[in-house]
This record gives structure tokens, C-alpha cells and sequence, in this order.
């Protein structure tokens, strides 16, 4: 019996979630485990799902940088700020920071381990969001691209403990089901 690697097993999910639905309804339901692809410092943990986020300086790509290079965005409760993001000065690189609790970390836009054969370059374009008591990502926007070209976006919500998430590829949109973190 021939062995599959998880990395096999990993590409082939991955197709056949880009692969579903192409020519039927928008509303298609699928399930992916892209979830795991991060590992929790990439991750904005927060207290509560009923925050509001104000972007304070619009985040900005610049051309040639795969990721933003500038921009803040703040999660705020009853007028007491939970946490920042900040995406830099306009340096090109992966690293945006969070602040939580006046303690400043290195954020990681990018995807943390490249498997073998992934032909996809993921990157966090908005910082994907836990709240405590929830087992789903409520928040935050993940982009694939393949051979520099954006094939598709993910859109986990709008900060409700939900397991709904959006996927935006070949200019339609999909509904779909994630799993729970792990």
C-alpha cells in the first residue's frame, strides 16, 4: 500500500475547496482547515466578540511588497482600547506588531511554515481574530495568490463566534463552513 503524505493530503484539500462550487450557486457551502496553516502569534486574541475596529491610518501596500507597509488598526470596547495593530513606517517586510495590554509583539503576516509542493502564497491582510469561549476565527482576511496573481480571498466575518467564513474567487462569492481550532 502506497503511503500519502499529509502534505499530499493538504494540497488536495486545498483544490478541492478552490475547485467547489466553481459553476454552481454562490451560496456553496464547504469546509477547510486553513485555520491551521497559523500558529497562535498570528492570531489577535481578544477578550470579547462585541469590539469595534477603527482603522486609524489606512493600511497601504506598497508596490513591490507583498504585505502592508503601513496602517493601524484598533480594537476598541466602552471607549478602553483592547489592542493595536500596526503595520510599520513603510519598511518592506512581514512583520506588523500588536499591542495588547501595553506589551508590544511581533505580528507575522505570513503564512509560518511553506509544505513542500504548496503552490500558494498566503498572506494576512487584515489580522485574523479569536475572542476567549469561541473555537472559530470571527475575524480577519487571508489572500492567495499563485504566481503573483490574487486567486482568491478569505473572509472570516465580522467578529460574531460564528463557523461561517466567505470566500471571494473567480469573481464570485462563496459561503463555507470552517472548522474548529485546534
Amino acid at each position: 500500500m502506497k503511503k500519502i503524505s499529509i502534505t499530499t493530503i493538504s494540497i488536495l484539500i486545498f483544490l478541492f475547496i478552490f475547485s467547489c462550487g466553481k459553476n454552481e450557486d454562490k451560496d456553496k457551502t464547504t469546509s477547510t482547515k486553513d485555520v491551521n496553516y497559523y500558529n497562535s502569534e498570528n492570531y489577535l486574541t481578544l477578550k470579547t466578540s462585541d469590539y469595534k475596529k477603527n482603522i486609524t491610518i489606512p493600511l497601504e501596500k506598497k508596490e513591490g511588497c507583498d504585505y502592508p507597509v503601513k496602517g493601524r488598526i484598533e480594537y476598541i470596547k466602552e471607549n478602553k482600547t483592547l489592542a493595536v495593530i500596526d503595520y510599520g513606517n513603510g519598511k518592506c517586510d512581514d512583520i506588523a506588531t500588536k499591542t495588547i495590554n501595553d506589551k508590544i509583539y511581533n505580528y507575522s503576516l505570513s503564512k509560518k511554515e511553506q509544505n513542500k509542493g504548496d503552490n500558494y502564497k498566503k498572506i494576512i491582510t487584515n489580522p485574523l481574530v479569536e475572542i476567549q469561549g469561541c473555537n472559530y476565527i470571527v475575524d480577519g482576511t487571508i489572500e492567495y495568490y499563485k504566481e503573483q496573481k490574487l486567486i482568491a480571498t478569505i473572509d472570516y466575518g465580522d467578529g460574531s463566534c460564528d463557523n461561517i467564513a466567505t470566500k471571494s474567487a473567480d469573481g464570485e462569492i462563496y459561503t463555507f463552513q470552517i472548522k474548529e481550532k485546534n
